[in-house]
């Protein structure tokens, strides 16, 4: 648990809190910015919501913003992590230095996450609800 809180702590030193809570309060914005560290050229929108399998709306909304949960402030592009591009009306997008480093730090931090999770052991319930069933008829 201790990795967790340090790569928390270099994400926010390094990044500032704005960056982190944006990473970590939607999966999603998390996902796309790991997504173009592996994929760190230039892309549409409709390019990554294809290559990504999600609507494209919400990735629309995760790089440039859209109001609720996706509001500007939060979104990619407005906090610096993604480059954007207009050539010949299209718009592209693709991850930036500071962008990159981020994707790294976060992608350790899940990685580390999951690898603490998989140390737990694992509840079965659906024994528990299997017994309930045959409790209920007694």
């Amino acid at each position: 648990m201790n990795e967790i809180n340090e790569y928390a702590d270099e994400m926010i030193r390094t990044y500032g809190v704005n960056v982190y809570k944006a990473v970590h309060e939607s999966k999603l914005r998390g996902d796309v910015l790991i997504f173009f560290m592996k994929n760190p050229f230039h892309m549409t929108i409709s390019q990554v919501s294809r290559s990504m399998r999600v609507d494209y709306s919400n990735i629309k909304r995760v790089i440039k913003g859209g109001g609720g949960h996706y509001a500007k402030d939060r979104a990619l592009i407005f906090l610096g992590l993604l480059n954007y591009e207009e050539s010949n009306g299209e718009e592209t997008y693709s991850i930036n230095f500071q962008g990159f480093n981020a994707a790294v730090i976060l992608e350790k931090e899940r990685e580390s996450k999951s690898s603490d999770q998989s140390d737990q052991p694992v509840k079965n319930t659906a024994f528990k609800e299997r017994n309930a069933g045959s409790n209920r008829n007694k």
